[in-house]
């Protein structure tokens, strides 16, 4: 089946098997994103994401500018960490 005729019978689902189909489609990215390098004996999307985060990080730790917003800082921390899955992110 083409990925045009799948989304021409998403039109045809129920809302719970529409959702159904969103669930199993999600885990199966998931998957794919902490499991399947992006090209050949490549880091995976995760580690991509995880080694760039940690690098944004570094920087946003040690300049001040970027933490003008001081009230945002939760929200970065709780995003960061979301996305990634780090524990040893440290408040600034």
């Amino acid at each position: 089946m083409t990925t045009q005729q799948i989304l021409h019978e998403l039109k045809h689902l129920s809302t719970v098997d529409l959702l159904r189909v969103i669930e199993v489609a999600t885990k199966q990215m998931l998957i794919e994103i902490n499991t399947q390098p992006l090209s050949k004996n490549g880091p995976t999307l995760k580690e991509q994401l995880t080694a760039a985060a940690e690098t944004l990080w570094q920087d946003y730790a040690h300049d001040n500018e970027l933490r003008a917003f001081s009230t945002l800082d939760s929200s970065v921390e709780h995003s960061l960490r979301h996305i990634t899955g780090l524990t040893h992110l440290k408040k600034c």
